[in-house]
């Protein structure tokens, strides 16, 4: 039994980075879906991507650079928790002819 099943844990894993890979380039060749699906799997350290903030908000912001609204989602909340980028909290700009403006504190 144990020979059937070591050649197929093998394969998915090669399978795995086969898709990491094929996932990179798409992203690469400007696929914002790719982008996205590529930063989730090293935001939450799945299908054998080393878990990498900072290489997750680089592809969050390619992703939403390329109309992926999960991208920007996703890179808003890495910047709300201060992971992979510099925290950035948002405060409201008051002034008294205008509604509230919300900019960077």
């Amino acid at each position: 039994m144990k020979k059937i099943f070591l050649p197929l844990i093998a394969a998915s894993v090669l399978a795995v980075g086969a898709d990491i890979n094929a996932l990179q380039k798409e992203c690469d060749d400007g696929n914002g879906a790719s982008c996205y699906e590529l930063g989730v799997l090293y935001d939450n350290a799945r299908e054998g991507a080393a878990q990498d903030y900072q290489k997750a908000a680089e592809l969050y912001s390619k992703a939403c650079e390329l109309g992926s609204g999960g991208g920007c989602y996703n890179l808003s909340n890495l910047y709300a928790q201060g992971r992979g980028v510099k925290e950035m909290r948002m405060r409201p700009k008051i002034t008294s002819k205008k509604p509230a403006i919300w900019s960077p504190s």
